[in-house]
């Protein structure tokens, strides 16, 4: 590789964002909405403020798997509109912007105009958009924060297409090595406090045929050919949307019993999921009014205090226990919550009836009541918790993740529909599965188990990798990725960056000595997710961007933010 050198003297700068989508937005436009209403109570900074933002593609807001270049119209987010805003002073801000741009998205996207009718009278589409409806959200939040800098007297140097492929600790500054991607060269950026907002990373491609990501949507459709076999892996969310994605030349028909029916087109493709479990998460529901009386802060310090401080898995796993069963008057069936023994498209339709009627008179779901109460609790003890404890937690995260973070009710009635056509098929994987190079049979094969735990194998041609984002951080191919453990800015732990879970700020040091928060390098998002639970959902990247951009800008001014 032929670099071009030019290591200029520049003025520092006072942040530099690395990476540009969801949280790297959230972190400008929250800092500068800080910035404004200091001076609009007659503050001043201490001095001229200086923000460097990096983005190694040509898009400035959007990220994966929010661009229009990324997702289909029928993409829709599965968290909750209303936990979609990038502003943690306004958990509305996302749903108030959709509804005053409709008709702008309207003339912008004419694909989009069949989700707005459809959502005009069917008030519950609205609380989950459409993946590119938060794409131009986050570019347009983008643009704002650009206006308001410029009104605010702050300086913003943008570098698009630039890639930060090392960073060092000079005592008074980080100094950011930053490569141009397309003329090649490397230039050296100061700054006085960096955030590192990379996002999601991807392994590269086993051969022809696999696919590392859903994403984009489109290489899937127009790379695998019509009448193919696809193996999916995984059974989660990112696997829901490659299905909808490979199946999309058919359509959806609603049925006079309320019931969808999938008409496939001709040739159609088939696809098979393989995960450990083979399960699909829950579908989402209405919640009620249930307060937690054991699963609580209350409940957690009460135990804490009989255990000596001392908590491990089967302790907290034992409270949610007790607050189950003291909620629904009956013991749990946890045999049945690990390893139900009805076929996907049988477990599916009961969740259906469930999400539509819930699971009390009240017309709610109980459990997913208790179960999002708890998010905050189940946080801050998964941080506490020993990497040991972490990583046991681990070998349950599916089964907690397919209740945590359940399916909307269109898409499961979609699945549905696809798994009762017979285009659709689950399977519990034994194993990984291996590359085949045999002439008269290339692909990919996979071992998995029926319903009658026999074990089979197929092959085929083509793979899409639908697990999300891997844990191991030692998977993240990016050249900074790879500087930053061996240059001692950064510490390793359960695969992940380590940081001060309260200011985000990396934990730094050299050898086997005692690790310190770095004073000037923050991280936020899927790098952490080893060590935060719910690291990449859009409402705690929010939350933590807010809190660094806060602690920023109380030391920029002479007085408190």
């Amino acid at each position: 590789m032929v670099l071009n050198r030019v290591l200029k003297m520049k003025e520092t700068a006072s942040l530099a964002i690395i990476g540009c989508g969801l949280t790297g937005t959230a972190m400008l436009y929250q800092f500068i909405r800080m910035h404004q209403r200091q001076r609009e109570k007659g503050q001043r900074p201490k001095q001229a403020i200086r923000i460097l933002v990096f983005e190694q593609t040509q898009s400035l807001g959007p990220g994966l798997p929010y661009g229009r270049d990324q997702v289909f119209p029928f993409h829709i987010t599965n968290m909750r509109a209303g936990d979609m805003s990038i502003d943690a002073y306004c958990p509305e801000d996302f749903t108030h912007w959709v509804s005053a741009r409709e008709t702008d998205l309207k003339m912008q996207y004419p694909e989009l105009c069949e989700w707005f009718s459809e959502a005009g009278t069917d008030p519950s589409l609205k609380a989950f958009p459409p993946r590119m409806v938060m794409g131009e959200y986050l570019k347009d939040r983008f643009k704002t924060a650009v206006q308001l800098a410029q009104e605010q007297e702050v300086t913003l140097m943008i570098r698009k297409g630039w890639e930060v492929i090392d960073i060092q600790d000079q005592g008074s500054h980080l100094s950011l090595f930053a490569l141009n991607r397309e003329a090649r060269d490397l230039e050296s950026f100061p700054t006085e406090k960096a955030l590192l907002a990379t996002g999601y990373w991807f392994d590269r491609p086993m051969g022809p045929g696999h696919f590392p990501s859903p994403w984009p949507a489109g290489a899937l459709t127009a790379q695998i050919p019509q009448g193919e076999r696809v193996a999916v892996i995984g059974t989660s969310l990112s696997a829901i949307d490659a299905t909808l994605t490979l199946l999309s030349d058919g359509r959806f028909t609603r049925q006079e019993n309320g019931s969808l029916r999938y008409l496939p087109a001709a040739n159609s493709r088939r696809v098979a999921l393989f995960s450990r479990k083979g399960l699909l998460p829950k579908v989402r529901g209405p919640m009620g009014n249930h307060q937690n009386r054991f699963f609580s802060k209350s409940g957690i310090a009460e135990l804490r205090a009989q255990k000596k401080g001392r908590l491990d898995l089967d302790d907290i796993f034992g409270l949610l226990r007790q607050e189950l069963e003291s909620a629904y008057g009956r013991p749990m069936d946890w045999e049945a919550v690990l390893r139900p023994h009805k076929d996907p498209a049988s477990i599916l339709r009961e969740d259906i009836r469930q999400a539509k009627n819930g699971d009390t008179p009240g017309g709610d779901i109980l459990w997913q009541t208790l179960l999002f109460q708890s998010t905050e609790i189940l946080k801050n003890l998964y941080i506490e918790s020993s990497p040991e404890q972490r990583q046991k937690f681990d070998d349950y995260k599916s089964v907690f993740m397919a209740h945590a973070a359940p399916i909307p009710l269109m898409n499961a009635e979609k699945m549905l529909a696809l798994l009762e056509s017979g285009l659709l098929t689950i399977h519990r994987l034994q194993g990984p599965h291996r590359s085949v190079d045999s002439p008269d049979k290339p692909g990919f094969e996979f071992q998995y188990q029926d319903q009658d735990n026999r074990i089979l194998s197929r092959t085929f041609r083509f793979v899409v990798d639908a697990r999300g984002q891997s844990l191991s951080y030692d998977h993240n191919p990016s050249p900074l990725a790879k500087h930053l453990p061996a240059s001692g800015l950064v510490r390793l732990e359960n695969k992940g960056i380590l940081i001060d879970p309260e200011s985000f700020r990396v934990m730094t040091g050299t050898g086997e000595g005692e690790s310190f928060a770095s004073p000037r390098l923050f991280c936020v998002g899927i790098m952490n997710q080893g060590q935060i639970i719910n690291a990449s959902m859009a409402r705690e990247c929010a939350l933590s961007t807010h809190k660094i951009a806060l602690g920023v800008i109380q030391d920029l001014y002479e007085t408190q933010a």
